[in-house]
């Protein structure tokens, strides 16, 4: 009988740890995002279907209440016009806000403040609506955002803050919304070369693991060393900046990634914020932070996810 329990007590452990390590594990999901003729209007159109059921006076009414917000740092030098004024920045286009509902309960999820940023380039403000009716900032930046799931119980959405120069990282990051909570997440950060190619599929339940040795992370699964004209450091031209070859990041020994999928004798990983790199030469000039004493960048505001792929062998 006692023997019988301890089993028992194993097996609810196991089941308890799993379930902890599955709550924790970030959304991955990867697209490439090709900058068609039209994409600004397939941009425009994918959103329509979440936008509230409530006239246009009251979306901008809406819209313009989080101004008389104080407590929102970001929208303290925001101007009111910038909400009714579509003439002056050359992105006519682009609507001066949105007001998301996505599981259509007459409230508010998301609303976006349409914004103008260094390019000159279009973009947003992003504002959560907490269960007790406040706001809080999520991100902002240029780009546009990418409903990859919804329903009444939760809904998946990726911004991508695209890039402006060639030599620039690819910038995702998810939100993740608890609609019956009203609560939402914001992970994972992924940071990608523009040229990456991406498996077919990612494991849904990918596992974390450990390098085994001194790991270089590449943009495409092949040994790629041999410098081209492109590839010398500081000449980067129309390609995202590597530190060799197709090589993006490197990484000590015991360094932790997430196997999200594999490629005969390669691996597409994510490896984790926190874990012993060594060096990236990903970077974008919208995610940084500036030394105000040396003027130099000091790296991204937030750590994010590198992505790339490595030889399998560096796990065994």
């Amino acid at each position: 009988m006692k023997k019988l329990y301890n089993t028992c007590l194993i097996v609810c452990l196991v089941s308890i740890y799993a379930t902890s390590i599955a709550q924790k594990t970030p959304y991955f999901y990867f697209k490439k995002r090709v900058y068609k003729e039209n994409f600004v209007k397939e941009f425009i159109q994918s959103l329509k279907p979440y936008e509230i059921k409530l006239p246009k006076d009251k979306q901008l009414a809406i819209a313009k209440s989080l101004l008389n917000r104080r407590y929102l740092k970001r929208l303290r030098s925001y101007s009111p016009k910038t909400l009714t004024n579509k003439q002056r920045d050359g992105y006519p286009t682009y609507p001066r806000y949105w007001i998301l509902d996505f599981n259509q309960d007459r409230k508010p999820d998301i609303v976006m403040l349409y914004n103008v940023y260094f390019g000159p380039s279009p973009g947003y403000l992003y504002f959560f609506r907490k269960a007790d009716g406040t706001y809080e900032y999520l991100l902002d930046g240029m780009g546009e955002i990418y409903v990859l799931l919804s329903n009444k119980k939760r809904t998946v959405i990726q911004h991508d803050l695209g890039t402006i120069e060639g030599s620039e990282s690819e910038i995702v990051r998810t939100i993740d919304i608890n609609h019956q909570k009203q609560t939402y997440k914001l992970v994972p950060k992924l940071y990608f070369a523009s040229e990456t190619p991406f498996p077919k599929s990612i494991d849904q339940n990918p596992k974390l693991m450990r390098v085994k040795r001194l790991t270089n992370l590449r943009f495409s699964p092949e040994v790629k060393d041999t410098l081209t004209e492109k590839d010398k450091p500081g000449e980067y031209i129309d390609n995202t900046k590597t530190l060799k070859g197709n090589i993006i990041a490197k990484y000590k020994a015991g360094a932790q990634a997430y196997y999200l999928a594999t490629k005969g004798d390669w691996t597409f990983v994510a490896f984790l914020p926190n874990t012993t790199l060594i060096k990236t030469s990903l970077r974008h000039g919208m995610d940084e932070d500036f030394d105000s004493k040396t003027g130099k960048a000091t790296g991204p505001r937030v750590k994010p996810y590198i992505c790339g792929w490595v030889p399998s062998k560096v796990f065994k």
